[in-house]
């Protein structure tokens, strides 16, 4: 009898042992994939990085696309031939579904989102430098990675930023997040069981470079007078002329002219002699560098408007500036956008004509944009010539309209 006790006794010590076993397994390892042929590996295709701007900040994630197809409960074998018509409306599709999957939050506050990209690149290059899919022959399911990216409006003296993830991963524990500037900074981890991370920026977040200074216009020698007093002061001395004998009326008249004057006084300029010195290639060049470099950096890099403002050297063509935009995005990345420094760019001025605006020039310039993606930089390098002009406005000196006569991506 005291042996059979002594083995009901290990029996229940089995079953407690087990039933332990059992509920450690539902209760950690199912919610992290184990039992689902999932392992704590990481695919060396999925990963995800946050990239930090003065004024914005970029969240991407990669992974296989079947798994993106997954959120948005739709089954396709991993042998799927995906065209590239296919591919452009499975793109249109994601990025409307991806709005909800990645939230941003600043000290604290959420923010509201800017943009959702969505970038099919080769799985084979997708853990290395990515390329994009070929689209002139069909991609195995299998052989697709996506590249989704999310931007919010951030500022660069933000204390923590708060990055979330609101979507399941059924092949991996967690996903490791690198954080870049121009360069990696730190390494974190977000958790299947906690998608939320909280980065401490500890000033990390780069500072927004300050706009290059413009030298003032300078005056020439010469007289300007308001048109408006002249004529003014003429039907005055004419009247005058009239009424010399009455002291009074005289009197009262020249008083009205007076006073009627300094409503005048900035009614049309007459002006004897140049307004500004004259200008040759080297001081054209001192003034149009800065100002096209200016013009670069209202461009491409996200910036509060009343800063823009400040700057007071955006270029003064809407349409000219458009096309320069358009030519820093990456090819193959769309809504990736090359950012330009000042040392990125080259002018020269190979003419200057004066004319009744200012001057009229002809020059030639290469402008270099860089963005780091994937973990890696892009480039985009641009040469133009082009006819432009020189405008004052403000006090200030502006570029007018540019005619672009030639383009060459280098």
């Amino acid at each position: 009898m005291a042996h059979r006790r002594v083995h009901l006794r290990v029996n229940e010590q089995l079953r407690a042992i087990w039933s332990a076993v059992v509920c450690s397994w539902l209760l950690v390892g199912v919610p992290f994939g184990f039992g689902q042929g999932a392992t704590s590996e990481v695919d060396p295709g999925t990963r995800s990085f946050l990239y930090l701007e003065p004024y914005s900040t970029r969240f991407e994630v990669v992974v296989p696309l079947r798994t993106v197809l997954k959120w948005m409960n739709k089954v396709r074998l991993d042998d799927d031939q995906i065209n590239h018509s296919e591919q452009a409306a499975l793109q249109d599709e994601i990025e409307a579904a991806a709005i909800e999957w990645a939230t941003m939050a600043m000290d604290g506050a959420p923010l509201p989102l800017k943009k959702t990209t969505l970038t099919l690149v080769a799985s084979a290059t997708a853990a290395a430098t990515p390329f994009p899919l070929a689209e002139d022959k069909p991609t195995m399911l299998r052989d697709i990675h996506a590249a989704l990216e999310w931007t919010w409006l951030t500022m660069p003296t933000a204390q923590v930023l708060d990055v979330g993830l609101n979507a399941v991963f059924p092949d991996q524990t967690a996903l490791p997040l690198q954080v870049w500037t121009d360069k990696p900074v730190d390494t974190l981890s977000i958790a299947r069981r906690f998608p939320n991370v909280q980065w401490q920026t500890n000033h990390r977040i780069p500072q927004p470079l300050p706009p290059t200074k413009v030298p003032a216009p300078e005056t020439a020698s010469g007289l300007e007078i308001p048109a408006g007093i002249l004529v003014w002061l003429g039907l005055g001395s004419i009247s005058l002329f009239v009424v010399r004998r009455n002291r009074v009326v005289a009197l009262c008249l020249t008083v009205v002219l007076i006073i009627g004057s300094i409503p005048l006084r900035n009614v049309g300029i007459f002006r004897l002699g140049s307004p500004t010195a004259l200008m040759d290639n080297e001081k054209a060049l001192s003034v149009v560098e800065p100002l096209l470099s200016n013009a670069y950096l209202a461009m491409t890099h996200p910036i509060p408007e009343e800063r823009a403002s400040r700057m007071g050297t955006i270029l003064e063509d809407p349409i000219a500036a458009e096309r320069l935009r358009m030519d820093l995005f990456i090819k193959g990345h769309p809504g990736l956008l090359a950012k330009v420094r000042p040392e990125q760019l080259s002018v020269e001025i190979t003419s200057v004509k004066p004319a009744n605006h200012g001057y009229d020039l002809e020059m030639t310039w290469t402008v270099m944009g860089t963005v780091h993606h994937l973990a890696h930089p892009d480039t985009r390098v641009n040469r133009y010539k082009a006819l432009g002009s020189l405008i004052i406005a403000d006090k200030q000196w502006r570029l007018g309209k540019i005619d672009i006569q030639e383009h060459k991506q280098m």
